[in-house]
């Protein structure tokens, strides 16, 4: 499980170890069940300075298939 971008994994993110430790569980619990970029499939998200990042170089909101939300590739 890690980030597209910036390859780190939920344990090194700092808004997923506290938003974990808020709820009482892991950084990759708290990723699998509060990120939309999430992919089930294969463990791929973007964490949110990412995705702000993707959205500013792209100039337009990410957006899945038909207007579903966007899921990490």
């Amino acid at each position: 499980m890690h980030c597209i971008d910036c390859n780190k994994s939920p344990n090194e993110i700092p808004e997923y170890i506290e938003g974990a430790r808020i709820e009482g569980v892991s950084p990759e619990e708290f990723v699998a069940a509060d990120e939309g970029t999430y992919n089930r499939k294969n463990g791929h998200f973007l964490c949110t300075d990412d995705y702000i990042a993707r959205e500013a170089k792209s100039g337009r909101r990410l957006v899945g298939l038909n207007g579903a939300q966007w899921t990490a590739p």
